[in-house]
């Protein structure tokens, strides 16, 4: 009270507002209440120029503390459980609290917060988050290869009360910031694959690399990193022989999620722009950026549709890579990199990173103890799809997100230069177990792949 008091006093609070609002275009608005609101209460109960022998008044706390009672609770809550016997688990009160400079609401805690019970199931899983975001694969992984219902009897029902609440959301809701518009664009690649689609889309196992590649995306979500090193898919050749025919490259359609996309690159002009944190360098790159997706979703939905595409198309295609990786590395260094090794610090040249999302203290005997769920991209791997292209099936082959999920100890929770030490060293944890009805099973020994005529260096 005497802090928001002090604020408005010293009419710092546009001060104040400069810092806080940006992040609610970013992620969105605080759990807690914030001074403007306690400043509500405060005037309500006290008058508008209060003093502090105003707020000695006995009976006048007692109302502002009523009044405090009666705002709004936060939705992430936590929960405790007594190990004493005979008591019950009991959850925090549902009451309100004020931050100076709040965490704020994000709809996955509240996912993980929900579907997490002390006891039955004091740990939740990635799963929960897509299964509540519209996946009906997810839901089949919890419910028959980890039998989740089966650790609690109220999980089914609080996911069913999730799904409900969250299907009911307005698109304006889910693109109202860049937290929640990620999460918008992610609901589109884990929707299962129905006619229309190629064939290879319209399986488990694609639907479990869709699933892989959304949760490796949240994970970078959890980790406030959107861009990420990426290795350039352009080689400089020194002849050779005759020039091989020119391969045709292919996007995975899925226009939906190239429009989503693309919509979420808008907002971030809007959302910026007026607040003047947009530069035209900046600005530039975004535009870049909405072409490259523009792109995307007509080649994408030409697809679809069994249209040829152009020669140029192809050529801008094959670019694609190299087109990504210049616009990385402008974001990265902010126009002062021309290649990876330049990027400091050094960690964030490597796509591997790591978050924290969720934390369950476990006391009891044979109990977890103190640990967090670590959510994890590890280093790209390589996948090999049949699609079809012009009429004729070719293999292709392509890039895709490797996802981790593991209990860590608590004192111990990972940094990025951690996890990436762990990878290269070969300690990482295992993948999910999901994860191996798409992924094949690594070679007992090198494979020697015969070059052909062709060369290069």
């Amino acid at each position: 009270m005497l802090i928001v008091h002090d604020l408005y006093a010293a009419k710092l609070t546009k001060q104040w507002s400069d810092l806080f609002e940006p992040v609610n275009y970013f992620v969105g608005f605080a759990d807690d209440l914030t001074p403007a609101e306690l400043k509500q209460i405060m005037d309500r109960v006290f008058g508008r120029n209060a003093t502090f022998d105003d707020y000695r008044n006995p009976s006048k706390f007692e109302a502002f503390i009523k009044g405090f009672m009666s705002a709004r609770a936060p939705r992430i809550r936590h929960k405790f459980a007594f190990v004493t016997p005979g008591l019950l688990p009991v959850a925090t009160p549902d009451i309100p609290q004020f931050r100076f400079m709040g965490q704020r609401y994000i709809p996955d805690s509240e996912i993980l917060q929900r579907l997490s019970e002390p006891w039955v199931r004091p740990v939740p899983k990635g799963l929960d988050v897509m299964a509540v975001l519209g996946s009906p694969r997810a839901i089949r992984l919890l419910d028959v290869f980890y039998r989740e219902p089966q650790t609690w009897d109220k999980y089914v029902a609080e996911r069913n009360k999730l799904i409900r609440e969250f299907g009911q959301l307005p698109q304006d809701k889910w693109t109202s910031n860049m937290y929640w518009g990620w999460l918008w664009v992610l609901k589109s690649i884990i929707k299962p694959y129905g006619e229309g689609y190629p064939s290879f889309m319209r399986n488990n196992s694609w639907q479990d690399k869709c699933l892989s590649t959304a949760l490796a995306s949240w994970a970078q979500l959890r980790h406030d990193t959107i861009l990420y090193a990426k290795q350039s898919l352009v080689a400089a050749e020194c002849g050779g022989g005759e020039r091989p025919p020119k391969a045709k490259g292919y996007v995975e359609p899925v226009p939906e999620a190239f429009r989503r996309l693309l919509h979420l690159v808008q907002l971030t002009r809007k959302l910026l722009t007026p607040r003047g944190f947009m530069t035209r360098e900046m600005s530039d790159k975004l535009a870049e950026f909405e072409d490259m997706l523009e792109f995307l979703q007509r080649v994408a939905t030409k697809e679809l549709e069994g249209r040829r595409l152009t020669a140029d198309e192809y050529d801008q295609i094959r670019l694609i890579g190299s087109w990504m990786e210049i616009l990385s590395l402008w974001v990265m260094s902010d126009g002062k990199a021309k290649d990876w090794y330049e990027i400091q610090p050094a960690t964030d040249r490597d796509m591997a990173c790591i978050a924290d999302v969720h934390t369950a203290i476990d006391r009891r005997p044979n109990g977890l103890g103190e640990v967090c769920l670590e959510e994890g991209v590890g280093h790209a791997h390589e996948i090999f799809v049949i699609v079809p292209i012009e009429g004729e099936l070719y293999l292709t082959r392509g890039a895709v997100f490797s996802y981790y999920e593991f209990l860590q100890p608590m004192r111990k929770r990972l940094t990025d230069e951690e996890w990436q030490r762990m990878l290269k060293e070969g300690r990482a944890p295992k993948q999910p177990g999901w994860t191996k009805f798409f992924m094949a099973k690594p070679p007992k020994r090198d494979v020697i792949v015969a070059q052909g005529r062709y060369w290069g260096c």
